[in-house]
């Protein structure tokens, strides 16, 4: 429960600062996510950060409310990262006619994926459903962005296995846009030809593009 989480929190010296370099909202204007760079001050005096990373928030809006946080998933990693100019989607969606159509999708497509990760592997499976707007999030790496820099990750990461479970998820009122969250384990092959388990959550966001249907737009992945 992240309200009681965070209520229970004591105010600190610390300073986290984070600043969103992408956008994008369901055509209903009740869903939307952002994603940037974060770092973290021990003190707010301090010259440099001592943690940096990549976060990523899905937000939700009710009728005559204000935007709420849905889930908020970031990773870490050892510097920081290079500057990226603040964007918007370029890539319209396409809204659902049935929204429980929709809802179908969707979740077909996320269990789909998740059923083909935890048969095949990551890198086969998921690169077939990325949008050419994908965001791909993974600890200790800068955010990989466009097909391309994804497809070097992949290779140089195959010997990771992913096993997904799915906990919860969210649709937008128009039915373009869906996010889905749960629990992961990383299983790392080690030098000694052991396996180690690293586990965590992981945070995909889906898109029904006009063009090319349902797409994974954000992928985020936090194990340790």
């Amino acid at each position: 429960n992240g309200m009681t989480v965070w209520s229970k929190r004591k105010p600190d010296s610390s300073q986290l600062n984070w600043t969103p370099v992408f956008a994008d909202v369901s055509r209903a204007g009740d869903m939307g996510y952002t994603t940037g760079p974060w770092n973290y001050k021990v003190k707010r005096t301090d010259a440099m950060p001592a943690a940096y990373g990549e976060y990523n928030t899905v937000w939700i809006k009710e009728p005559g409310k204000d935007w709420k946080v849905f889930i908020d998933l970031g990773v870490a990693h050892p510097l920081a990262g290079p500057d990226h100019q603040a964007s918007l989607s370029a890539i319209k969606s396409l809204p659902a006619n049935d929204i429980t159509v929709a809802q179908k999708e969707s979740s077909n497509a996320e269990n789909g994926l998740i059923n083909d990760i935890n048969k095949d592997g990551e890198t086969k499976a998921i690169q077939d459903v990325l949008s050419s707007e994908a965001y791909l999030v993974r600890p200790a790496h800068f955010t990989f962005y466009g097909v391309d820099s994804m497809h070097k990750y992949f290779v140089n990461a195959a010997e990771i296995k992913y096993q997904y479970e799915l906990s919860g998820t969210r649709l937008a009122a128009s039915g373009d846009m869906a996010a889905f969250y749960g629990k992961i384990k990383a299983i790392k092959s080690v030098e000694d030809g052991s396996s180690k388990i690293l586990t965590g959550n992981y945070l995909r966001v889906w898109k029904k593009e006009k063009e090319a249907g349902w797409k994974v737009v954000l992928d985020v992945a936090d194990y340790r």
